[in-house]
């Protein structure tokens, strides 16, 4: 499937595939939020995603939209991070890709704790947690923490 937007158009000219290119966009965007260059962050995912709307790729988008989700909740803005780690989940219930979303489901859950909803917060760090444990995941001790920690907090 061609990529016809901006970025296809340069992905042709560079002779790269369009999917070579959003790969390397999503990749940029994931490492610049974990070294906090959020802005950077934002611009490499939302053109990653950009692509992967073009090609249909909906595990992919949801990806770009995880890292969207990560650097706006490190930037404070927990709505934000809440609307684009809800687009991920629905995506990723579309292709059925359960582990994918434990990722989205812990954003969301800090994105709502932070903004003082813990209930909700508590529920989605619980979907999370039995999405890793059924999947003998290592990172469910990290969310299982998540719960911890929250769990002598009023909500």
């Amino acid at each position: 499937m061609p990529c016809t937007g901006w970025n296809g158009r340069w992905t042709r000219r560079a002779g790269a595939p369009p999917e070579r290119l959003a790969r390397s966009l999503l990749n940029l965007g994931s490492v610049e939020g974990r070294a906090g260059l959020l802005d950077a962050s934002v611009a490499h995912s939302q053109q990653a995603l950009d692509i992967y709307r073009e090609l249909g790729a909906q595990y992919y988008q949801a990806m770009a939209l995880g890292n969207l989700a990560e650097a706006h909740l490190d930037s404070g803005e927990h709505t934000q991070a809440r609307r684009f780690a809800d687009e991920a989940l629905t995506l990723l219930d579309g292709v059925d890709e359960r582990l994918a979303a434990s990722d989205s489901l812990v954003v969301k859950g800090r994105a709502l704790a932070a903004s003082g909803e813990l209930p909700a917060a508590r529920d989605s760090w619980q979907r999370a947690l039995r999405v890793l444990r059924r999947a003998g995941d290592p990172r469910a001790d990290e969310v299982a923490e998540l719960l911890a920690t929250h769990d002598d907090q009023p909500g």
